[in-house]
């Protein structure tokens, strides 16, 4: 496992220099504290990492038979010092470090929008016990669209249904741990099916009146994924299926 030192003005520009190093996204580096630097008045100057590429959290999609526990790697077991950060059911819980230990620290993800006490994170961050942490799913609205097209002759009416799923993302459990990266269980979310009523709603407001197929209605009604069907034809000799 290749390791790094890096040093850094604070603890996220110091992850920021190890994730260049090691060719990896910062939610992926895994660190130890070597030394913080400080200058007058307690303040923060430098801060030096010994810094590595996690192993220790799945693939953040993860799939459902895997979506109980964030798994810790054995050979990377949390100082008993050190503050942590556990998941259990949606809830976020911190603790803090003994004398000697670092804090806790959370890894945003692409999947949630995340707020520390009022304030977005979207980089590695320290948290303490009596933090307000937020964290919000990032939700894809399922849809449906339905366009109704007819022949130039004005004799065949097609309707167009066009489903697209949604998604959002569920936060994984993840047992105490000192770094903690946001992991996300996938969940597809399914439009809503058209009724009837939503059908012919759409066929009147395309002025479809005539040859209107039942069994063609109901094929979109209970449609499960994008579909084109023939909703209204007329007769030679008949009047077409547009009412103008």
């Amino acid at each position: 496992m290749a390791k790094v030192k890096v040093e850094g003005p604070n603890l996220e520009q110091a992850l920021a220099n190890a994730a260049r190093q090691l060719n990896a996204g910062v939610e992926e580096v895994q660190y130890n504290i070597l030394q913080e630097k400080k200058a007058l008045l307690g303040l923060m100057r430098s801060v030096e990492l010994e810094a590595w590429v996690r192993t220790d959290v799945n693939d953040i999609n993860v799939t459902p038979d895997k979506a109980g526990q964030i798994l810790i790697d054995e050979n990377q077991k949390m100082d008993a010092n050190n503050g942590t950060i556990s998941i259990t059911n949606g809830k976020i819980s911190v603790t803090e470090p003994k004398e000697g230990g670092m804090r806790a620290v959370l890894v945003p993800t692409d999947k949630f929008i995340v707020e520390v006490n009022g304030q977005q994170i979207i980089h590695p961050t320290e948290v303490n016990a009596g933090d307000e942490i937020k964290v919000e799913t990032i939700v894809v609205e399922p849809r449906q669209e339905l366009k109704i097209e007819l022949t130039k002759d004005q004799m065949t009416a097609t309707g167009k249904l066009e489903l697209v799923m949604g998604q959002r993302y569920e936060l994984v459990d993840s047992k105490p741990a000192q770094h903690v990266t946001l992991a996300g269980k996938l969940i597809e979310l399914k439009p809503a099916q058209l009724t009837r009523e939503e059908i012919l709603a759409k066929l009147t407001e395309a002025k479809v009146g005539f040859g209107i197929e039942d069994a063609a209605v109901n094929t979109l009604v209970k449609a499960r994924e994008s579909t084109t069907v023939t909703l209204a034809e007329g007769r030679r000799g008949n009047p077409p299926v547009n009412e103008t």
